[in-house]
């Protein structure tokens, strides 16, 4: 779809096992675009809930409590409270690292993070972020392969208006919560 993209009519059969320059352009490109755009949007494909393990209490002076980053994650969404999505002021957090590898600092206890997993398997991919990931690698290849001025700058453009439609999609997907009433205008009940 990417070569497509940049008005290039040659198709690569396998990405990774071919020679072509075309395959050797993707393939160089791949993980970097499939990881930006997985970090754009919190695809519901690749979301995911952990408790995390706590490295560390009182690890520095800002922070109450240091834990592991998850291995697979790719984006630190947020801290998960007993409330949930109706916490309107999820707890702070900072990622940093040690020599063991990143770390989550905050003062929340027994931290769960949300977070956008790695996901390397094509098949999971939902349609909107194939579109979003070709658009994305469209936009990485075209100044090595294509001769066409301005097909890298019009995919990154096509790239934000697919990030724009998974947004728009993704509020109509799933139940919403009503939003809680303020004090003020139950108070007028």
């Amino acid at each position: 779809m990417a070569l497509g993209h940049i008005g290039i009519a040659r198709s690569i059969a396998n990405r990774t096992s071919e020679r072509s320059e075309e395959a050797i352009q993707c393939n160089r490109f791949y993980e970097q675009a499939r990881d930006e755009v997985l970090t754009a949007f919190p695809w519901p494909f690749a979301t995911e809930y952990a408790e995390l393990g706590l490295v560390e209490e009182t690890p520095n002076n800002d922070w109450t409590y240091a834990y592991r980053y998850p291995s697979d994650c790719v984006f630190a969404r947020r801290l998960v409270t007993v409330a949930g999505r109706r916490d309107g002021n999820p707890p702070p957090f900072k990622v940093g690292q040690d020599s063991q590898g990143k770390l989550i600092y905050t003062d929340e206890a027994d931290a769960v993070l949300e977070y956008t997993v790695a996901v390397t398997d094509e098949g999971r991919f939902d349609a909107l972020f194939s579109k979003a990931l070709s658009f994305l690698l469209g936009h990485y290849i075209a100044m090595p392969l294509s001769r066409v001025s301005g097909e890298r700058e019009r995919c990154y453009q096509y790239f934000q208006e697919a990030i724009s439609q998974s947004k728009a999609t993704s509020l109509n997907e799933g139940q919403q919560t009503e939003p809680l009433e303020s004090e003020f205008v139950r108070a007028r009940e």
